[in-house]
C-alpha cells in the first residue's frame, strides 16, 4: 500500500468516526486562487499603466501646443509694446539723435531695456511658476538649474527678438521730421 493509505488505515483504526478534513485540496484550491487573482491583477496594472502613459503622451503634446502658441503671442505682444514705446518716445529718441547721438546707440538703448525686461519677466515667472506648482500640487517643482537658465535665455531672447524691428525702426528715424511734428 502507499503511504497515504497506510496514514489512512493508522487514522481510521486509532480515531474512528471523526471526520478527517484533507487541507491538500483547500491548499491547492487556495494558491489556484492567489495565482489567478495575481494574473488577473497585473493584467490590470499593465492597462492602468498603459493608460497613464497615453494620457502622459496626450498632456505632453498639448503643452507642446500651449508652448507654441504661448510664445507666439508673447513676441507679438512684446512686438506691439515696443512699438509703442518707441512711438510714445519719438521726441525723446529725435532729441537723443539731434543731440549727436548715433542710431546704433539708440538701437542699443531699445534693445538693453527689452533684455532687461525679459530678464525681469522670466525671473517672475519662474518664481511665480514655482509657487503655482506649490499651490496647485502641494509640493514645490524640482527644476534643475540648467532648465531655469533656458527659460531665461528664452524670455530675454524673445524680448529682444520683438524689439529688434520696432528699436531699429526708431533708431532710424530722421530727427528734424519728427521735431517738426511734435
Amino acid at each position: 500500500p502507499s503511504r497515504r493509505q497506510r496514514q489512512m488505515c493508522i487514522r481510521d483504526r486509532f480515531i474512528s468516526g471523526i471526520q478527517v478534513v484533507d487541507f491538500t485540496t483547500r491548499v491547492q484550491a487556495r494558491q489556484k486562487a492567489r495565482s489567478t487573482i495575481t494574473e488577473g491583477t497585473e493584467a490590470e496594472l499593465k492597462d492602468v499603466k498603459a493608460s497613464r502613459t497615453a494620457l502622459r503622451d496626450q498632456v505632453a503634446s498639448f503643452a507642446k501646443l500651449l508652448i507654441a502658441l504661448v510664445s507666439a503671442g508673447t513676441v507679438l505682444l512684446l512686438g506691439v509694446l515696443t512699438l509703442n514705446n518707441a512711438r510714445q518716445r519719438r521726441a525723446e529718441v529725435a532729441m537723443l539723435r539731434a543731440l549727436g547721438m548715433g542710431a546704433k546707440s539708440v538701437l542699443t538703448l531699445f534693445l538693453v531695456k527689452a533684455l532687461l525686461t525679459g530678464l525681469a519677466g522670466g525671473i517672475v515667472g519662474c518664481l511665480l511658476g514655482l509657487v503655482g506648482s506649490r499651490m496647485l500640487t502641494g509640493h514645490g517643482a524640482v527644476v534643475s538649474p540648467l532648465f531655469a537658465l533656458a527659460v531665461l535665455g528664452f524670455s530675454v531672447g524673445m524680448a529682444v527678438l520683438a524689439s529688434l524691428i520696432p528699436a531699429a525702426s526708431a533708431a532710424v528715424k530722421d530727427p528734424a521730421g519728427i521735431l517738426n511734428q511734435e
